[in-house]
């Protein structure tokens, strides 16, 4: 969750500025890989998360269970989820909702 706040952060309007003479950002989107992490936030902050953050993956190890958490219908997952089984293939690969 620390690290999807964080990216969340510095892919914020208020830090990808463009200079003064209308150039690229000066900070790139960053590319985040999260391991079994919860479900952070509801669906118009994944909306947000996932128009400013868009190369996030979760990776979910199967029978984890925390990345089932908080048991709520309200609560989201950010980025696209890459589920692996038992010998760590990957098995299914969700496209971002």
């Amino acid at each position: 969750a620390v690290a999807n706040c964080c990216a969340l952060d510095i892919a914020s309007p208020a830090v990808k500025n463009e200079d003064l003479l209308g150039r690229e950002p000066l900070v790139p989107s960053p590319l985040v890989y999260t391991f079994g992490s919860p479900r952070l936030g509801n669906a118009a902050f994944r909306s947000v998360y996932n128009v400013l953050v868009p190369w996030t993956f979760r990776i979910v190890a199967s029978r984890d269970v925390v990345p089932t958490l908080p048991p709520s219908i309200s609560y989201r997952q950010l980025g696209r989820e890459v589920w692996l089984d038992d010998v760590g293939e990957t098995t299914f690969v969700m496209s971002w909702a």
